[in-house]
């Protein structure tokens, strides 16, 4: 579980460098690290899916699941922040 804990620490250093002015800009913040992060889970399993390689399955694998950790992670911190729910779900 190497990786879940690489990806937690570069999500907690983002917010410890990110000194917000106000509670909307840090939910503006973690708004646009969870799009970035549902993107990025996106386009990890259309890279899965088209995968034709199969030397890359692994590695298409790998990427798939820490992109989906991330925005799970994501998800949970929004939770803790009491970010509103009707914010996440427009996304």
């Amino acid at each position: 579980m190497l990786h879940w804990r690489v990806i937690r620490e570069e999500i907690s250093e983002f917010f410890r460098r990110f000194k917000p002015s106000s509670r909307e800009t840090e939910e503006n913040y973690l708004l646009h690290l969870l799009e970035e992060a549902k993107q990025d889970w996106s386009v990890s399993r259309s890279h899965f899916n088209d995968m034709t390689e199969e030397e890359m399955i692994d590695h298409a694998i790998y990427t798939m699941d820490a992109a989906e950790q991330r925005f799970s992670y994501l998800i949970k911190k929004a939770k803790e922040e009491h970010v509103r729910a009707e914010k996440i779900r427009l996304m």
